[in-house]
């Protein structure tokens, strides 16, 4: 998590926590030991939103992290299938999943950059 200017009080960092593990808002509530309207205020907190939605992206960074290191092996088995598959129809979705992740994986390279172009822009209008 990063951090903020004003800093999270120890009822938010747990209810933080709490939804970033995928809890409801009265799940999270409860186990912080505040009432729902509590929570919703915070949602509404400059400072409580920054920190979650900053926690958000680094979880969903770690996510992408954890795929792409399980990328060569995934194309390493769809290869495997398409040459080694003794059942005609397992080869046949093997080869044809190549063409969709051949797609997906440009596709994430053109957001990439275009996400990579959109921040220099925001810095440097900022200058």
């Amino acid at each position: 998590m990063t951090t903020n200017v004003k800093r999270l009080t120890s009822k938010q960092l747990l209810a933080l926590e709490s939804l970033l593990a995928g809890n409801t808002i009265t799940n999270a509530a409860t186990g912080a030991g505040v009432t729902r309207q509590a929570l919703h205020n915070w949602l509404n907190d400059a400072s409580f939103k920054a920190e979650l939605d900053a926690a958000q992206r680094q979880s969903v960074q770690a996510a992408v992290r954890k795929l792409a290191a399980l990328l060569d092996r995934s194309v390493v088995e769809v290869a495997r299938l398409i040459v080694g598959g003794e059942d005609e129809g397992v080869r046949l979705r093997a080869a044809l999943a190549v063409p969709a992740m051949l797609r997906d994986l440009r596709e994430h390279g053109d957001l990439a950059e275009q996400v990579a172009a959109l921040e220099t822009a925001l810095r440097e209008s900022d200058k």
